[in-house]
């Protein structure tokens, strides 16, 4: 849970030989790449971009948000609005993508800022609207923590009253009172495949060279996205 660059230092000075780093920064400092390639061991770097020196395990987080609207759009959603943050575009080009494809309803309004200091206020105005949406697509599952007080305030039962799919399937979504529908990618082919990679053995000709693969995302309809009617 240290800094990077200081982690593997760390790791550099007690001859670790496996190392996965799930990266969540945009960019690395140069320190960062100096002690890498002084790094013995094997490093794996997954979730986030490709960094030099390491092996990569990428996830297709636009497709996984293609296929929440898809799937919304299936069930007779047209309103669909996106919940979530400006961090991570790859979910929100997915989610304007799925919204393209299959020719939902697209406003302005229907994008709800997660970090932004009104979100909850957002919410609230977009569901006190006429034409509110039907359905939302969460980014996360901190973002859909805060999302759920609002919808409880506002006396708005998921399914029943708006149908839910939120990025990530971690065993918590199935456990709540209404089981939450997720894109995401498998969490068991993800550690599968990252110690697959990570520990095979390579002979002389694969020495220097970098594994690249990608982990396709899957979706689970559970209760929280249920089938609309469609409007006359």
């Amino acid at each position: 849970m240290d800094e990077p660059v200081e982690a593997m230092r760390a790791f550099n000075q007690f001859a670790v030989d496996h190392v996965l780093l799930w990266s969540v920064y945009p960019t690395m400092p140069a320190s960062f790449t100096t002690e890498i390639e002084r790094f013995q061991g094997e490093v794996l770097t997954m979730g986030g971009p490709k960094l030099e020196g390491t092996h990569w395990l990428s996830i297709d987080r636009q497709g996984a948000f293609v296929q929440a609207v898809r799937h919304l759009t299936e069930l007779g959603h047209r309103r669909i609005a996106y919940a979530g943050g400006k961090i991570n575009m790859e979910k929100l080009y997915g989610f304007m993508q799925g919204v393209a494809e299959c020719r939902a309803e697209y406003s302005s309004d229907y994008f709800l800022d997660y970090y932004g200091d009104s979100f909850e206020s957002d919410v609230a105005n977009l569901l006190s609207n006429v034409k509110r949406p039907t359905a939302i697509v969460v980014d996360s599952q901190h973002c859909l923590f805060r999302l759920m007080r609002v919808l409880r305030q506002m006396g708005v039962t998921v399914s029943k009253d708006m149908s839910i799919v939120v990025y990530d399937d971690t065993p918590e979504m199935e456990t709540y009172e209404i089981a939450f529908t997720t894109i995401g990618p498998s969490i068991r082919e993800l550690a599968v495949k990252a110690w697959d990679i990570i520990t095979a053995e390579r002979d002389e000709d694969e020495a220097g060279s970098f594994v690249e693969e990608a982990v396709t995302a899957s979706l689970i309809s559970r209760q929280s996205a249920r089938r609309v009617e469609p409007e006359q």
